[in-house]
């Protein structure tokens, strides 16, 4: 840590990394500069110093008593900061110009583009790339803090920077719109989970007191924040017992809203700084926290509250709503509902089962996705692809997949969806066929034979492009093994992505010899890209791959109908253009995918003429290649010759447009790794009747975001079907959780950034042992 008055620096000139410090070639080395924010710039810091030393600098008066909190790897520098109106700045940001000068960052991070005279800086450093990351597009009504700086010193902040990071997918949209960024240079991360006062209440071993219901309220006091909806909802909650409002936080007085009280005796108001032992034990004591916006991007006390494990009422606005609908953290009204409000209140205070279950989402949420590590993680891919764009731009790419983009079903699809996104960016990735339509004796092996000459020539002719190595098992093995020899022999970079459906038992059923190059292929890989974390661990305990090189990728497509600015309406989850439901229109259920035992066909179509669904109206599109006429044949016999109908495989642009015209996306898989279709029914906002298989299991929670069922359980699956025929409620529910879903994980932009992250860093030199990152 950096102490003493004003800031400490080496001479202001460029000095050599030497040292036992030192940064190997290719090395990341970060520099976030923090001015607000202090929970958020903790939980950043030491997620980022999870995987590479941090250099952090922050105003000494709001973050010297917070100096414990900071990990090992973050070099804390607590500068004394000039406020906003002193013109002191101007003195002080020459002594950050030469401290910056001096660490040689690869990247500077601004955590907020809430700043003034950091305008003046960026010009000057135009050799480092600089990103800043905006939590509010737009000041919010009654934001009397951030109203503070003018309007125009926050958005040049964020014109001057190369890349914005935001946090959300609607958010990304609007960021480009409103500071005239290409979407390619507005990323989206996860907001971390904010685990301070949860630690806190652990350090001090504080226990819950309940006492009655509370509904907590926690924050700034602005108009947007819609206190006046939480009063009215509390006035139409009168049934229940033992109901307690705190609300906590500096700002407006919250008594001018008195009239609008139901029972002024149910209200703890502590208008006032909270302190930090107050916080944790605020959390702790907590049922629910209510979220009762009328405006807002996003909420940090979301991310508090998950750490305790306690659910949230939420109203539909900015990023909110698709947050807690994708992860299942509670109840999702309109804002300015104040009887939805009501019953949501009356409905967590009456189940406890309910709370518990939402609880227990939101932890698992807290310490998975947006655990501050895995983060840091995405950031420092993202640095990555960054720096390496500066410094002479992003590597090429060269594709190996085995029936290209148009005849390698679910993989070809997917590196189309790369290579289409890839050209957007002007990045171009080349695509190579290594067995051609259908595998064939005679055409095959020459396909082969072309791809490692491919790859030959690009040693000579292209020497920094990468080699992705996309990868199932069986046959898709045999050939990538010997592009995998190819390439070690050769000295290219080269990445291995796993795809397949149940690689442990087709590495489980080779001899020890293809064992053994097996595990070579993927330890001498560059980096390993797996679609979840069943994959990872297989990578890691039985093929040998060191953890660092594992990214854990899941499959992406891109959205169906992205939407340029948010749409301030309630259910502002994007539309992704299909119908409706409206009356007298008969749901229609979608298959995607090869038509086979192992995608469960038989079985669904057993579900489909089985009592469950004989009654109810219902029209079903069975599409993808495979025994399409066998699948027909059977399909008369069962008698569902009139609702069922199978075109045969189907291009991109034909299942986007027949997504958009169905209701509810079925996929009864026996085995998978993570379905493209799924993915692309998620998109379109279709409610999903999935098996837990492979990856689906991380992505499809029952009742939340889809229905899943049993493998090879046709009553159950035609049971599930059936109520989803019926319930038109339920289909649009989880059609808007799925979708929510989607925007979260799924977004195509989001995979790009990380692919390109993981390009950039299998292209650098590998570090010698012992070095850091």
């Amino acid at each position: 840590m950096m102490d003493g008055a004003g800031i400490t620096t080496a001479e202001d000139v460029a000095v050599p990394w030497t040292g036992p410090g030192a940064r190997p070639p290719g090395a990341i080395r970060p520099l976030l500069l923090g001015t607000d924010l202090e929970d958020y710039t903790i939980a950043f810091a030491n997620g980022l110093a999870r995987h590479v030393p941090v250099i952090l600098c922050v105003p000494r008066r709001q973050f010297e008593g917070l100096a414990d909190w900071f990990g090992e790897g973050v070099d804390l520098r607590l500068l004394d900061w000039p406020r906003h109106r002193s013109a002191a700045n101007l003195r002080f940001l020459m002594a950050l110009r030469r401290l910056i000068r001096a660490e040689r960052p690869t990247v500077i991070h601004l955590l907020s583009n809430n700043t003034l005279w950091l305008n003046l800086l960026a010009p000057v450093l135009r050799g480092t790339p600089i990103v800043t990351t905006v939590h509010d597009v737009t000041v919010h009504p009654g934001d009397v803090e951030t109203a503070r700086l003018p309007d125009w010193s926050t958005r040049l902040m964020a014109r001057q920077a190369c890349d914005l990071v935001v946090h959300g997918a609607a958010l990304r949209h609007h960021a480009a719109a409103r500071f005239g960024k290409r979407e390619g240079r507005v990323h989206v991360l996860p907001h971390p989970a904010l685990p301070r006062y949860a630690e806190l209440a652990r350090r001090a071993g504080l226990r819950r007191r309940p006492a009655g219901f509370t509904v907590l309220f926690f924050g700034r006091i602005y108009a947007y924040k819609g206190l006046d909806l939480l009063m009215r909802a509390e006035a139409l909650a009168r049934g229940v017992p033992d109901l307690r409002v705190v609300i906590a936080g500096r700002g407006d007085d919250p008594w001018q809203f008195r009239d609008l009280m139901g029972d002024p005796g149910r209200y703890d108001i502590r208008r006032r700084y909270i302190p930090d032992a107050e916080v944790a034990r605020l959390f702790l004591d907590a049922d629910v926290v209510a979220l009762p916006y009328a405006e807002a991007s996003q909420s940090g006390v979301l991310h508090v509250a998950a750490t305790f494990g306690i659910p949230v009422i939420a109203t539909d606005v900015g990023e909110l709503g698709q947050t807690v609908r994708a992860a299942g953290l509670g109840s999702v009204v309109a804002p300015g509902d104040a009887p939805a409000f009501a019953r949501a209140i009356a409905r967590f205070a009456s189940d406890p089962d309910l709370r518990r279950v939402c609880g227990g989402r939101a932890l698992a949420w807290a310490e998975g996705e947006t655990e501050p590590a895995r983060v840091g993680a995405e950031a420092l891919e993202l640095y990555r692809s960054i720096a390496a764009r500066a410094g002479g731009g992003i590597p090429p790419v060269r594709h190996y997949a085995a029936g290209g983009t148009e005849h390698g079903g679910g993989i070809g699809r997917c590196v189309g969806y790369v290579t289409a996104a890839a050209a957007e960016a002007g990045v171009r990735h080349l695509v190579t066929d290594t067995r051609g339509p259908r595998w064939s004796p005679l055409a095959s092996p020459p396909r082969l034979g072309l791809a490692m000459a491919a790859m030959a020539r690009d040693r000579i002719l292209a020497p920094r492009r990468i080699h992705h190595l996309h990868l199932a098992g069986r046959g898709s093995t045999r050939r990538k093994l010997m592009l995998a020899s190819l390439a070690r022999a050769l000295g290219v970079r080269h990445i291995v992505h796993l795809h397949d459906y149940d690689y442990a038992a087709d590495f489980a059923a080779r001899s020890p010899r293809d064992q053994a190059r097996v595990r070579a292929m993927f330890g001498g890989a560059d980096a390993v890209i797996v679609l979840g974390e069943g994959d990872r661990r297989l990578a890691v305990t039985t093929l040998g791959v060191a953890p660092g090189r594992v990214a854990v990728l899941p499959n992406a497509v891109p959205d169906p109908v992205p939407d340029p600015v948010p749409d301030p309406r309630p259910d502002s989850v994007p539309d992704p253009g299909r119908m409706e439901d409206v009356p007298d229109r008969r749901p229609r259920l979608l298959f995607l995918g090869r038509l086979g035992e192992r995608k469960g066909v038989p079985e669904l179509l057993e579900a489909l003429a089985g009592p469950d669904m004989a009654g109810l109206d219902w029209t079903a599109v069975l599409a993808g290649d495979g025994p399409v006429e066998d699948y027909r044949r059977r399909a008369r016999a069962l008698g569902l010759g009139e609702r069922v109908r199978m075109p045969g495989w189907l291009d991109a642009d034909d299942t986007a447009a027949l997504c958009r015209t169905s209701d509810i996306l079925v996929l009864p898989s026996h085995a998978e790794g993570l379905s493209m279709a799924l993915v692309e029914g998620l998109a379109h906002g279709l409610a999903v009747v999935a098996t837990r298989v492979g990856a689906h299991g991380e992505v499809i929670e029952d009742g939340v975001t889809g229905r899943v069922v049993p493998v090879g359980d046709a009553p159950a699956l035609g049971a599930a079907l059936a109520d989803l025929v019926r319930d038109g409620a339920a289909r649009r529910a989880l059609g808007r959780n799925a979708r929510a879903l989607f925007l979260a994980r799924f977004e195509m932009t989001r995979y790009m950034s990380r692919l390109a992250g993981i390009h950039a860093a299998a292209s650098q030199p590998a570090p010698r042992p012992g070095t850091p990152e």
